[in-house]
């Protein structure tokens, strides 16, 4: 066993050796100053007892500068003592290696320009929550090896910067942008079964980062108040999770970027303005879930390239909020629904072979609903139900696609469907209401069109062919 410390200030002072608890009951600290260093080196079985003995509480007071403490840690260290850290440019770095349970205490932040950098190896490594409250503060954490664990807070203080890299399997990883300005956090996971977290509340111009890789990651992003946050998370693999969440606050934005198969991505948007969600999925099986709850000009955009890919996206109340889907490949389902709310949109579009649409509009005024489909045997259902002034606008291009419209009820309500190709099925009911409008055009050959009215007042049913071969029944 080999136990060492360094104390290098300015004007330099003897070294200084120590084996077993030669230093038990004396603190490191750096209460003023600058340009003073501390390396502590561990080789061998050392005890935690022994390494608290030469590093027990290091602390930074305000009035300090330019100090770097240096510790370096190998087989088992067990957890180190606390660490305090003020004033500027002051540096800490923590390296443990070829252990296993090697742990740091907490570790808190102040002043400004610090940095602290850890770095583990070995397997069930640890970081105890590292807090910072300064300015300009950056922290590094890189974990190798397997069920590593750390968490970065970032309360208040601005252009803060955190960075946590980890490789193995059943890593964790949290971090929380808590106030503050122009803070960003970043998130790196390798392997399987990994976790990240991230939470911004309140502040501007803050940025988190998750990117994963392996099978059956999970990856959650919230989002609370603020303006002008961006959360981003990257998932590559089989099977990953990822929800992220947006609740009031302005022009906040949140990205989700998915490559595999059966991949899941949830977003949730409610109130706040001006808000924006987005999924990418390529890959097979992928599911994407978006919902708006109240709110204005808030948007959503999915989307995914692939087959068998399902997306899923409501609208609750609000005006002015609109959710986005486009989908490639083959056998891919869309279903958008809208409740209450004014001049909200859905706009949906898909191109390959055996996709389907279900789009829904209930209650709400002057909402809008579009749906295009290109390929064949495509399916395209769109619904009204109530409400006033709202229009369903569907267009197909292809062989063998079906169209069927629906309003039940409402006033004023628009129904359309389009369609342009051969063996094409438009089928539009109308049941009550008022002065609602539903119209069916198609073009090319053996189309067949099917119209019905029940009750209600001043509705038209208008169906228009061009080709050869078309039916029409009333």
């Amino acid at each position: 066993m080999y136990l060492s410390s360094r104390l290098l200030p300015a004007t330099a002072l003897p070294l200084l050796f120590a084996s077993s608890l030669a230093f038990a009951d004396s603190n490191v600290k750096l209460d003023a100053g600058s340009g003073n260093k501390i390396e502590i080196r561990c080789q061998g079985s050392c005890t935690p007892a022994q390494l608290a003995a030469l590093a027990n509480n290091i602390s930074f007071a305000p009035g300090s500068s330019d100090n770097h403490v240096q510790i370096r840690t190998q087989a088992d260290a067990g957890t180190q003592a606390p660490i305090q850290v003020s004033g500027t440019k002051n540096q800490v770095q923590i390296n443990q290696q070829k252990g296993t349970n090697n742990s740091t205490a907490p570790i808190q932040v102040g002043g400004s320009n610090n940095r602290v950098e850890i770095q583990q190896k070995g397997s069930n490594n640890s970081t105890q929550p590292i807090v910072d409250i300064g300015n300009k503060t950056r922290v590094q954490v890189q974990q190798q090896g397997n069920g590593n664990s750390a968490s970065a807070v970032d309360s208040g203080g601005t252009h803060n910067q955190i960075q946590v890299q980890q490789k193995g399997n059943d890593n964790q990883a949290a971090s929380a942008q808590l106030v503050g300005d122009n803070n960003r956090a970043q998130i790196k996971q390798q392997g399987s079964q990994n976790v990240a977290a991230t939470n911004q509340a309140g502040g501007s111009d803050n940025l988190d980062r998750i990117q994963q890789k392996g099978v059956a990651n999970v990856a959650g992003a919230s989002q609370e108040g603020g303006s002008h946050n961006q959360v981003q998370t990257q998932q590559q693999g089989a099977q990953n999770f990822s929800v992220a969440t947006q609740q009031g606050g302005s022009r906040d934005q949140s990205k989700t970027e998915q490559k595999g198969i059966g991949n899941l991505a949830v977003t949730a948007q409610k109130d706040g303005t001006r808000n924006e969600v987005q999924t990418q999925q390529k890959g097979v099986a992928n599911v994407a879930g978006a919902s708006q709850e109240g709110g204005s000009r808030n948007q959503v955009q999915t989307q995914q390239q692939g087959a068998q890919n399902s997306s899923v996206a409501t609208q609750q109340g609000g005006s002015r909020n609109e959710v986005q889907t486009q989908q490639k490949g083959v056998a891919n389902a869309v279903t958008a629904t809208q409740a209450g709310g004014s001049r909200d949109q859905i706009r949906t579009q898909q191109q390959g072979l055996q996709n389907t649409v279900d789009a829904i509009q209930q209650g709400g005024s002057r909402d809008q609903s579009r749906t295009e489909q290109k390929g064949a045997l495509n399916t395209a259902v769109s619904s009204q139900f109530g409400g006033v002034h709202n229009q369903n606008q569907t267009q197909q291009k292809g062989v063998d696609n079906l169209a069927v419209n629906r309003q039940i009820g409402g006033a004023r309500n628009e129904n359309k469907a389009e369609q342009k190709g051969a063996l094409n099925t438009a089928v539009s009911w109308q049941f009550g209401g008022a002065h609602n409008q539903n119209q069916t055009q198609q073009r090319g050959v053996g189309n067949l069109a099917v119209a019905r009215r029940f009750g209600g007042d001043y509705n038209d049913n208008v169906v228009r062919q061009r080709g050869f071969g078309r039916i029409s029944i009333r």
